[in-house]
């Protein structure tokens, strides 16, 4: 398959097509690992994903990465599989979060191993996250204005 995702299979993660769809994998507690499309870099966007826990995590957090520069600089828009949900960044390898001063809950989320449809626009310096067609968390930030998207987990 040639959609412009990766085929990714490294010690820190895995990403690959699976059962007509693309999943992230991650094989440790409290680690992360995201994929990105072979895109130039972006300015202002718009990404949507139907995604699924697969794990039996309840913690397990998934979402979207844009102005992402490399690991240690990049925009994370994220919900748990336990109806959280935050905008933060990597500066520097730092976490910051934007939206709050912590994840917030949201009853749009989807709870357990149930679909969600994420949807986050980062456009100008305002970064919106939607969760099942309602928006659950908004930030501003000034920092990053261009780079790669993509998709990331966390466990």
């Amino acid at each position: 398959m040639n959609s412009g995702w990766p085929t990714i299979n490294e010690a820190d993660g895995t990403a690959n097509y699976k059962d007509g769809g693309y999943e992230l994998t991650v094989p440790d507690p409290d680690s992360g690992y995201w994929a990105s499309p072979e895109l130039e870099d972006q300015t202002n966007t718009t990404i949507e994903v139907d995604a699924t826990v697969t794990g039996a995590a309840r913690d397990s957090d998934f979402g979207i990465l844009c102005r992402g520069i490399d690991s240690d600089n990049q925009v994370l828009l994220l919900i748990s599989a336990d109806g959280y949900a935050m905008i933060g960044k990597f500066t520097n390898g730092e976490f910051i979060l934007l939206s709050s001063e912590e994840w917030v809950e949201s009853s749009a989320i989807n709870l357990g191993n149930t679909l969600n449809h994420i949807r986050g626009d980062c456009v100008d310096n305002i970064y919106t996250l939607y969760a099942n067609g309602q928006l659950i968390a908004t930030a501003t930030d000034d920092e990053f204005t261009t780079g790669m998207v993509g998709l990331t987990i966390g466990s």
